[in-house]
């Protein structure tokens, strides 16, 4: 046997009162059970032979006598030891884990993932455990983790700093391109038959014109627009899972008007499928209206403290963040200590609460990391800086047209007026309708943001370099506009 048995640990989930030898031993166990070698593994020949030792010392002693007497009976209490050491998965795992690096040269590899979402004591624990595991099962061990975590420990003198280790630095994949060929397949096994399609009506659409709908999507979205590849790979954070469930979510969600796509696609030979429509549907999913709470893209513009509301907290935390992203401290480049930001959100006027509650949604969902990299750990960390998911969100996604029509749905408004018009107009899937309740927010925000720099101007408090997003935000949106209007996307 030369195979070598792989063993993956989410860790993600493990707390402080995680037994962490029965998570381990159950983990192995369905690792083995499942193993199609497993049934050799356990046969009575193995286990004769894993536990030789054992079964040489009860021959030569308790079972001597009994051997001239009746062989039958001690090859039935043989049998019965066996099946008690079976039985205690700890032991047998332990001394199998051994006879096959000793006898078959057959190791154990274990990957410890996700370490350092965990708090510091317990990502002690869990790499403490770890190191035991690799002496106990001469095993091969991984822990997955990013370099500033890594090198942040072996600079503190923490567990890591004790041990002899190989860092190794994993590449991130392509998430589009592992779409493009997973969708260039789902093509060739449509047009080849093997793909059965149950689910398709042929009297609305053949196989001919389901695979020339694929092909139109991969072209639009994967090949030709760098901006839904950007996307892909930036809020989804590099998630190959969840770059396949947005581009699902895509393609069957309630949202995305597939009959209008085909229908234009035999118009127009150069038709490509906009951004915005894919946007759109992973905003949405299978939901009408958009919301924060059920939707992988945050509203930039959400209040946190309605005693003191502002539209702007979070979008003013990443320019914060985002001017100092070159910045060296203890932590790494870019990292500014969370009493540092405090400061910064007090001096603006941003109220505690806002601004504990706009970095924890920040930090939730990537757009902010901490120093030890936890998405739910805020309490437990000393510093963040800005991610790429961040910049993004500052420097693209948030002037974007399918993103202000959507977030305007989950926004509270401070003016009646502006609130009444965006109302009178929100059911309409008309473009031109669309526009104008976009044109009514971006003026309803203008004036919010004129109202609060009037405040701050009169404290003498400096709000960066970039005091204004609205501007930013509408001549992204007008020149969008045109681009719509003139490709005749509606």
């Amino acid at each position: 046997m030369t195979e070598h048995f792989v063993l993956f640990l989410d860790c993600h989930n493990v707390t402080q009162e995680t037994d962490l030898n029965r998570y381990f031993t159950d983990a192995v166990w369905d690792l083995l059970s499942g193993h199609p070698k497993f049934i050799a593994l356990s046969s009575e020949d193995n286990l004769r032979q894993i536990f030789a030792d054992e079964l040489s010392m009860l021959e030569r002693g308790p079972l001597a006598s009994l051997r001239e007497k009746n062989s039958s009976r001690v090859d039935e209490e043989i049998a019965l030891y066996l099946a008690r050491q079976f039985q205690d998965k700890d032991r047998f795992l332990n001394r199998l884990a051994r006879f096959l690096y000793k006898n078959r040269f057959t190791r154990f590899i274990l990957v410890f993932d996700n370490v350092d979402q965990l708090p510091i004591p317990l990502q002690e624990k869990v790499i403490q455990f770890a190191h035991s595991k690799m002496s106990e099962y001469n095993a091969f061990v991984l822990l997955s983790m990013w370099e500033e975590t890594y090198f942040a420990s072996k600079r503190a003198g923490r567990s890591l700093a004790t041990m002899r280790t190989v860092p190794m630095q994993i590449a991130r994949q392509s998430t589009s391109a592992v779409i493009l060929k997973r969708l260039q397949y789902l093509i060739n096994q449509v047009k080849s038959g093997k793909e059965p399609l149950t689910l398709l009506d042929e009297r609305f659409c053949d196989r001919d014109t389901f695979c020339q709908f694929l092909e139109l999507i991969l072209r639009s979205l994967l090949v030709s627009n760098r901006h839904v590849r950007i996307f892909l790979e930036l809020v989804a954070l590099g998630n190959i899972r969840a770059s396949l469930e947005m581009f699902h979510a895509f393609l069957t969600a309630g949202s995305f008007d597939t009959g209008k796509i085909i229908n234009l696609m035999s118009k127009y030979e150069e038709y490509l499928v906009p951004v915005h429509e894919f946007i759109k549907s992973v905003m949405l999913g299978s939901k009408k209206y958009y919301s924060e709470r059920t939707s992988p893209i945050i509203n930039m513009f959400s209040i946190g403290d309605v005693e003191m509301p502002s539209h702007f907290t979070r979008l003013r935390l990443l320019q914060w963040l985002y001017e100092r992203r070159h910045e060296a401290t203890t932590y790494g480049n870019g990292f500014m200590t969370i009493p540092r930001v405090a400061d910064y959100c007090l001096g603006m006027g941003i109220s505690r609460v806002d601004a504990r509650a706009s970095l924890r949604r920040l930090v939730e969902n990537a757009l902010v990391e901490n120093d030890i990299r936890a998405q739910t750990l805020l309490e437990e960390s000393e510093a963040v800086r800005i991610t790429a998911t961040g910049r993004y969100y500052l420097t693209r996604l948030y002037r974007m047209f399918a993103y202000m029509d959507l977030v305007m749905q989950d926004t509270p408004f401070l003016d009646e007026s502006s609130f009444r018009e965006v109302v009178r107009r929100c059911e309409s899937p008309d473009m031109e309708i669309r526009f104008e309740r976009c044109d009514t927010f971006l003026d309803y925000l203008a004036g919010q943001e004129e109202e609060e720099l009037i405040t701050l101007d009169k404290l003498g408090r400096d709000v960066t370099w970039q005091k204004r997003f609205i501007p930013a935000m509408r001549a992204a949106y007008e020149n969008e506009k045109r681009v719509i209007i003139n490709k005749g996307y509606f």
